[in-house]
């Protein structure tokens, strides 16, 4: 009897570890050293190319899908034709698979009753020189996780952006 009861003992202390929130660090981008917290994650799948040689992900992380104070959306040209694969994405400005492009970014954005972003920083890609880095895209416990290291000029002022984002991508059209 007592083995059982050791036996019932270790199989509860095996199923009540921690859950899936306290085991994964927090979501978030870093702009200059600035942190935003950016607990959403979504994905738009394009298709593929022309010529069918990869496929358009289209991923937004952000703090709410609409209206975000915060956000980071970006392209991955995915070097499979059917899923987004896992590996290091480098930025390029080119059509090609294996590559990460379109960034855009925003912080401190604040809008209007009629959803006008009014103020705060939004910078897209075509505003963007000097670009360069990578995403990195991993598949952990069924989840996306992304590892962010990018670094861009806008206005004459550098920007480094650093984050991570681990946890399920919702569909959305981004």
């Amino acid at each position: 009897m007592k083995n059982f009861y050791f036996i019932l003992s270790f199989l509860v202390m095996l199923f009540s570890g921690c859950t899936k929130d306290e085991e994964r660090p927090e979501n978030y981008f870093e702009v200059n050293g600035e942190k935003y917290k950016v607990p959403l994650g979504y994905i738009d799948d394009d298709g593929t190319n022309s010529e069918i040689t990869y496929r358009n992900y289209d991923i937004k992380i952000c703090d709410q899908l609409d209206k975000s104070r915060a956000f980071f959306l970006f392209t991955i040209k995915s070097n499979s034709t059917t899923r987004l694969e896992e590996g290091t994405y480098s930025y390029s400005y080119s059509y090609k698979k294996g590559v990460f492009s379109t960034p855009t970014i925003g912080f401190d954005v604040v809008y209007d009753e009629r959803g006008q972003a009014i103020s705060g920083t939004r910078i897209k890609e075509s505003q963007m020189s000097n670009i360069q880095g990578s995403v990195q895209v991993s598949q952990e416990e069924g989840d996306y996780k992304f590892t962010i290291d990018f670094s861009f000029t806008y206005n004459n002022e550098s920007y480094v952006v650093k984050g991570q984002f681990w946890d399920t991508l919702k569909t959305a059209s981004l």
